[in-house]
C-alpha cells in the first residue's frame, strides 16, 4: 500500500498555487486516485481507511483555484470511500473516533463534520464514547468561531446518536 500512498502524495500534494488553468487537471487526477481507492475497498478496507484520511489531509492542504467547487466534489467522494472502507473493514473504533474528530476539527471544508449518526454502528459504544470525550476536551479550549461551530454541530449530532 506504500505505492498507493506515494501515488496519492504525487497527485494531491501541491507546492505553491495551482491557478484556474491547472485546476481542472489537478481535480481530474484527484478523481482518478479516488477511483483507485474505491477499487481497493473490497480487498484492503483497513488500509483504504487510512489512505482516504491521508487524501483528505492532502486535498485540504492544497492551494488550488476552486471557483468551480471541485474540491467539495472530490472531498465528498473521499468521505464516501472512507465510510465504505470503515463499514467493510471494521477499524479500531477508538482510533477511528480519534481520526474523525481530529480531521473534522482541522477541516476548513466541513470534512467529517456530520459523520454521525452514519458512523454510529461502526464506532460502537467505545468509539462513540471516545468521540464524545474528545469533543468535550476540545470544547474546553479557546476556539475560533468556525471551530466553535464545528464542535457545537458535532456535539449535537453525537448527543442524538445511539449505537443500538
Amino acid at each position: 500500500m506504500d505505492e498507493v500512498r506515494e501515488r496519492l502524495r504525487r497527485v494531491l500534494e501541491v507546492e505553491g498555487y495551482i491557478d484556474e488553468d491547472g485546476a481542472w487537471a489537478y481535480f481530474e487526477g484527484a478523481r482518478e486516485v479516488v477511483r483507485e481507492l474505491e477499487a481497493l475497498i473490497a480487498s484492503r478496507p483497513r488500509e483504504v481507511v487510512r489512505l482516504a484520511e491521508y487524501a483528505v489531509e492532502l486535498l485540504e492542504a492544497a492551494d488550488v483555484d476552486d471557483d468551480g467547487g471541485l474540491v467539495d466534489d472530490v472531498l465528498e467522494r473521499v468521505q464516501v470511500v472512507h465510510f465504505d472502507a470503515c463499514a467493510a473493514g471494521e477499524p479500531d473504533p477508538v482510533e477511528l473516533a480519534e481520526s474523525l474528530v481530529a480531521l473534522a476539527l482541522a477541516s476548513e471544508n466541513g470534512v467529517f463534520l456530520t459523520v454521525l449518526p452514519d458512523y454510529g454502528q461502526i464506532l460502537g459504544r467505545a468509539g462513540l464514547d471516545r468521540y464524545r470525550e474528545l469533543l468535550d476536551q476540545a470544547a474546553g479550549q479557546p476556539q475560533s468561531a468556525q471551530r466553535r461551530f464545528a464542535i457545537d454541530r458535532m456535539v449535537e449530532l453525537a448527543a442524538a446518536t445511539s449505537v443500538y
